[in-house]
Formats: C-alpha cells, sequence, structure tokens
C-alpha cells in the first residue's frame, strides 16, 4: 500500500501562503490525483523553518546529516 505524507512550509515573513492554505492545495492534490489510485493519506508534516538563506547550505547539510 503507497502513502502519502504531505509537508508544508512557512520559510519567511513575505510568504503569503499560510500553513491552513498549504494543506488545503496538498488535501485538493491528494484527493484529485492519489486517492483514485488507491494511496491513502498518511498524515501533514508542517516545517516553521528558517529559510536556507539565513543558514549557508554546507550549514543546513550538517544539521541534516
Amino acid at each position: 500500500m503507497s502513502l502519502c505524507y504531505a509537508y508544508g512550509r512557512h520559510s519567511t515573513s513575505k510568504q503569503s501562503q499560510s500553513e491552513q492554505v498549504q494543506l488545503e492545495k496538498c488535501e485538493e492534490y491528494f484527493a484529485r490525483e492519489l486517492l483514485p489510485k488507491g494511496v491513502q493519506w498518511a498524515g501533514w508534516f508542517y516545517d516553521p523553518a528558517v529559510s536556507a538563506c539565513k543558514h549557508p547550505f554546507s550549514e543546513t547539510a550538517y544539521m541534516l546529516s
């Protein structure tokens, strides 16, 4: 069985799409494209992370390891 996890991110104060708007768009896509193919909704993850431009890529990569 295939699972769909949705991910949202609001990384700057200038971003206009709120967490709720991002979730709704993910749910709409899931219902339209994935549900008919038998994919199961597995959950939503929201990352209020700092923008990548505030952390150099090498530092970001280090944080992921």
